[in-house]
């Protein structure tokens, strides 16, 4: 994963105004959970085909999709990753068997790139990987337990953003 440079609660007024309208997070978010929210967050790029997180890797990061396709499911094997440009991408277990994806769905602009785990501190039961080029905003978990310790609704916001996005994976869209 790549930082733009920027770093947490440097978002630009664009970046901001954004979020506020399109990611569901926020869109669910009374003002001042969304103020506190946006001084949290840190963009981040990734390339196509890059993991945002594998299964069994700690839940510790939350992310919400600016830009680009993040696809996240359950893979039957989820270790090294081969391109096949425009044909797309698939996984070799360790043996270099094919790895097939279980359970998929594709994340786009607005929606959490995230798991249930996060707000538990259990590690991750799926895998996410960029397709395409990807824009991301970062929230780390120890921001998550500081805002919820100040608001219980913000808690409420990130179960069904969370929510949403476990149902896309698992009814396969």
């Amino acid at each position: 994963m790549n930082t733009n440079g920027h770093g947490k609660g440097v978002l630009a007024e664009e970046e901001r105004a954004w979020l506020a309208e399109h990611g569901y997070l926020l869109t669910t978010m009374a003002e001042p959970e969304c103020v506190a929210f946006l001084d949290l967050l840190d963009p981040v790029r990734l390339r196509s085909g890059d993991l945002l997180f594998a299964e069994g890797d700690p839940d510790d990061r939350l992310f919400i999709i600016r830009q680009g396709t993040v696809e996240m499911g359950q893979l039957s094997s989820p270790r090294n990753w081969v391109d096949f440009g425009p044909y797309g991408c698939v996984a070799l277990d360790d043996s270099d068997h094919l790895a097939v994806w279980l359970r998929r769905a594709d994340l786009r602009e607005g929606d959490c790139a995230g798991e249930l785990g996060f707000a538990m501190g259990q590690p991750h039961l799926l895998t996410a990987r960029a397709r395409g080029d990807v824009l991301l905003f970062r929230l780390d978990a120890e921001d998550v337990k500081r805002l919820a310790d100040k608001n219980s609704r913000f808690c409420h916001c990130l179960a069904k953003a969370l929510a949403k996005t476990f149902q896309s994976v698992a009814a396969g869209g």
